[in-house]
């Protein structure tokens, strides 16, 4: 779902008239545009309670945290948008009812003005903390957790006046960031932990075994490549002769795959050029 929520949140930008004015509220593209950000709205919600769920295992209090205070928040800007989408319309198009629209207003210039406000300043903080939670928590790749902090330091320049134009760069900028973390789920790129630790008790045990019989494979795969190299020992670096299955070993691993591959986006065949050129540097005179 945060894959899909920058499409919405770009919608809005397109098509949102260039102002608040009466004029602009009354305009064909006011419903549509906000609409578009009030069904993103949503879509993060309930892609933020799949986020957490994916780590929390490891977010600990401060993920939890951020992640009730972002429920609180994006419920504050659901709030606020349905009164955008269904109420403004019909208060700008009646003349006795039309200052109730404004944002000087004596409905957003007063209490729901100060809800929108406080609901921004949660989405900063709870943003905030959900990023460094997720970077702490090594589930996830760290460029999910670097972008939420971007998400939450975009919304916080937003919230003090900035001209029109800015503050549509600033949303678009943010729709960007939100695609970082939605693909990190929608690939199932996890970071450290084994997957045991994120299923519920009665798969862990089952997933606990498969991964550590896939680590022994591992383990014990350097030494037939060590004995199939001619003359064996003569061809390798004298002071690694005893010990050419160890410098193998962490090349072999998911961990390095995932930070070449994943991480830093290394195509497959790069990546193995790039490994093979490693062992001949390490182990070859």
């Amino acid at each position: 779902m945060l894959l899909v929520a920058p499409i919405g949140v770009l919608g809005h930008v397109i098509l949102h008239p260039p102002g608040h004015q009466l004029e602009h509220m009354n305009s064909p593209m006011w419903v549509p545009a906000h609409s578009l950000i009030l069904i993103s709205f949503l879509l993060i919600l309930f892609g933020l309670a799949g986020l957490y769920a994916r780590q929390s295992h490891r977010a600990g209090e401060l993920g939890l945290v951020g992640f009730v205070l972002a429920v609180l928040s994006l419920t504050v800007s659901v709030t606020t948008m349905v009164f955008e989408v269904f109420v403004v319309p019909v208060l700008a198009a009646n003349p006795s009812y039309q200052q109730l629209a404004m944002p000087e207003g004596p409905l957003l210039g007063g209490p729901l003005g100060a809800l929108r406000f406080l609901g921004t300043t949660s989405f900063v903080v709870a943003f905030f903390l959900l990023g460094v939670a997720t970077i702490r928590a090594s589930v996830l790749p760290r460029s999910s957790g670097l972008s939420l902090i971007a998400v939450a330091a975009l919304v916080l320049v937003l919230i003090v006046p900035v001209p029109g134009i800015l503050i549509g760069v600033g949303l678009a900028l943010t729709s960007v960031a939100l695609l970082w973390p939605g693909w990190a789920l929608f690939a199932g790129r996890a970071a450290g932990a084994p997957l045991a630790g994120a299923l519920p008790n009665r798969f862990a045990a089952d997933v606990a075994a498969a991964w550590n019989e896939g680590e022994d494979r591992r383990l014990q795969r350097p030494a037939p490549i060590i004995r199939s190299l001619p003359t064996r020992r003569s061809v390798i670096r004298p002071e690694l002769a005893t010990a050419a299955a160890t410098v193998l070993l962490p090349l072999t691993g998911p961990d390095l795959c995932r930070l070449l591959v994943m991480e830093r986006g290394l195509p497959p065949a790069k990546s193995e050029q790039r490994l093979g050129e490693h062992v001949i540097r390490a182990l070859l005179p």
